[in-house]
């Protein structure tokens, strides 16, 4: 396995709030009127390492992805057979072949075909599948789609990290903790990373699987998904009551995700 991508894998991943994650009316506010606020999902899921499931694609300037963007416009297929067919069936049998993300540029090139697809086209395709192709970058992954994935199956999605344009794809399953095991969500200070953190504090049925969790997957990493894109990915620890903290966040950023996910769970600001 490479050695760049053992480094691709951070203790802590934070995202850059995405801007559909961002609203002027809610930043201005902070905690005002929630009526003005756009309620979000979040879900937790685990990143397990099992297949380097996660992978940070400016590790990998060598494969010159910056240019493979979905095109604008509606889709033309509306089946997986109708993608493989838009893509090539020779790069189609190539994609499903892949075990793991491809490093290989040869392999690149032969899949290049795959960036004309569109963020929908994208979705029909397995998740694994949207994970191990490099050319399904995560411009094909930003989408209101990604909220509304079943959160039983398996996930493919990106978040940033606080290196400028630095982008981290993951695969991510699932985890036995969603929105309806949270009470609320409060904003408190990150000492560690000089910024913010978000504290989530579970009800009582939520704490105990949070403990379970916990205890069976500990140095593994949680990721905390809001409308479908990782904001952050801290490595559990066995945890001492029934909160969860996700740290290194912005002012602005924290503000605005917590009065969206609270206003998500009914919870208050």
């Amino acid at each position: 396995m490479p050695r760049s991508l053992r480094k691709s894998i951070p203790a802590l991943t934070v995202a850059v709030l995405l801007a559909s994650c961002t609203s002027s009316e809610s930043a201005e506010g902070g905690s005002g009127g929630e009526e003005d606020v756009e309620p979000a999902t979040v879900e937790f899921r685990l990143v397990t390492l099992e297949d380097y499931d996660v992978v940070t694609v400016d590790d990998f300037d060598h494969l010159d992805l910056d240019d493979c963007r979905p095109p604008e416009g509606d889709p033309s297929a509306s089946s997986i057979n109708q993608v493989f067919e838009k893509v090539g069936r020779e790069a189609a049998d190539q994609a499903e072949e892949l075990e793991r993300y491809a490093f290989d540029a040869k392999v690149v090139s032969e899949l290049v075909s795959f960036c004309d697809l569109t963020p929908k086209e994208v979705d029909l395709l397995p998740e694994r599948m949207q994970f191990t192709v490099p050319t399904i970058s995560c411009f094909h992954l930003r989408d209101d789609r990604r909220a509304a994935t079943d959160s039983d199956e398996p996930l493919t999605t990106c978040g940033n990290t606080t290196e400028e344009n630095t982008r981290t794809k993951y695969l991510l399953k699932a985890a036995p903790l969603t929105t309806d095991h949270l009470v609320d969500v409060e904003v408190v200070a990150d000492d560690e990373n000089e910024g913010e953190r978000l504290r989530f504090h579970f009800s009582d049925d939520g704490a105990l699987k949070w403990q379970e969790l916990a205890a069976d997957n500990q140095g593994l990493q949680l990721a905390t998904v809001v409308d479908g894109v990782v904001v952050g990915a801290p490595v559990i620890f066995q945890p001492h009551d029934s909160r969860f903290d996700v740290g290194g966040l912005d002012s602005e950023t924290a503000t605005n995700l917590a009065a969206r996910i609270n206003a998500g769970i009914g919870g208050d600001e």
